[in-house]
């Protein structure tokens, strides 16, 4: 009896840690831009978590440049981008960017994990409008068992940006919050889920 009770807890766990696949009616896709982005070969991710309060603007499709994009913004101004890319100069400067060797890019990794606490705090930034937010501050790495890891990198416009290492090919997948903290990144990029096109 125990084998059996083991064996169904097992398989609960298993289908709890993988990404499910979504549907393109959770995103009011029109058969018409369904179509599009299967010409462009492109596999359909998005984040099946997002902030209390942020919204999701339609997707905007780019068969030129053989790219989509999906907006979530909240009230107060914070927002977050994810991008899913196939175009080949995206796939040139992944390419060009990760001539390090195996061991120096874990050691930069794991380097960056502990040098940058997370921030507990996920519904406020605690800041008053005349403070800045710290950019070293959502410097961070986030993995995702979907479409690999990123490194988040900061600019001077308080936003953050990262993509992604592996993706699904020929894409790869770019994750950029503005006015969020590390956990919110970090917790967005690692929902990453397929969404199956019909």
């Amino acid at each position: 009896m125990s084998r059996s009770l083991f064996c169904i807890v097992m398989l609960f766990c298993i289908a709890l840690a993988a990404p499910s696949a979504a549907s393109q009616d959770q995103l009011h896709l029109t058969s018409a831009q369904a179509q599009q982005l299967k010409a462009m070969s492109l596999t359909l991710v998005v984040p099946s978590w997002v902030p209390a309060g942020f919204v999701r603007r339609p997707i905007q499709i780019d068969s030129k440049n053989k790219r989509y994009s999906i907006a979530y913004v909240a009230a107060d101004g914070s927002s977050l981008f994810f991008e899913g890319n196939a175009s080949p100069q995206t796939s040139q400067v992944a390419h060009a960017s990760h001539h390090r060797s195996f061991f120096e890019r874990v050691s930069s990794s794991v380097g960056k994990l502990f040098n940058h606490p997370a921030n507990t705090n996920t519904t406020s930034t605690n800041l008053s409008g005349e403070e800045e937010a710290d950019p070293s501050q959502l410097d961070v790495v986030a993995d995702s068992r979907l479409i690999g890891p990123a490194h988040f990198k900061p600019n001077s416009q308080g936003c953050s940006a990262g993509q992604s290492q592996n993706g699904i090919a020929p894409a790869k997948y770019t994750l950029t919050g503005c006015k969020v903290n590390a956990d919110q990144l970090i917790h967005v990029y690692r929902s990453a889920t397929k969404i199956a096109l019909h």
